[in-house]
């Protein structure tokens, strides 16, 4: 029979954080969030999971990982980082980069949204800094049409008619 003075628990507070430092999102034009998670300790966590999803309207999304030196996480990736298993020691990180195109017909407000969770047998003292959101207004279109004929570029524009 154990003894449950011996058993030692893994204690890590996980916490996230998701941004793309702007105020507002212009259609048709890329955008980049950066997804960060942290170990704050004591413990080292192997497989803790992320789960960062992004608004349907953003579309053609990649991502790339960098963690810190110990820490571990998949490089890269397409679409949203979904079920990513990192292997964090405590004080390390571990930041995504996800990029993004913003369609032109896209109007309204765009969110990103990103959980982290211990890994099984782990406990998250702090269970209030395990999700982060991002949400951002979109740019109403300078575009009249939105077909692509508003560049401004008269050079593309042959005046010349056949008679």
């Amino acid at each position: 029979m154990g003894h449950p003075e011996n058993d030692v628990q893994t204690v890590g507070d996980l916490a996230v954080h998701v941004d793309n430092s702007e105020a507002s999102l212009v259609p048709s034009q890329p955008v980049s969030y950066e997804i960060e998670v942290v170990n704050r300790g004591p413990s080292a966590l192997v497989d803790a999971q992320l789960e960062a999803t992004g608004d349907p309207v953003l579309s053609s999304c990649s991502w790339l990982c960098l963690a810190d030196p110990g820490a571990a996480c998949t490089a890269s990736g397409s679409g949203w980082p979904d079920a990513e298993l990192l292997s964090l020691p405590p004080g390390t990180s571990a930041l995504y980069t996800v990029t993004c195109i913003v369609p032109g017909t896209a109007a309204g407000s765009v969110s990103v949204s990103a959980t982290v969770a211990a890994p099984a047998g782990a406990v998250d003292p702090v269970a209030a800094n395990d999700t982060a959101v991002d949400t951002d207004m979109l740019e109403p279109s300078s575009l009249l049409f939105g077909d692509g004929f508003e560049s401004g570029d008269l050079l593309m524009w042959d005046t010349t008619y056949p008679r």
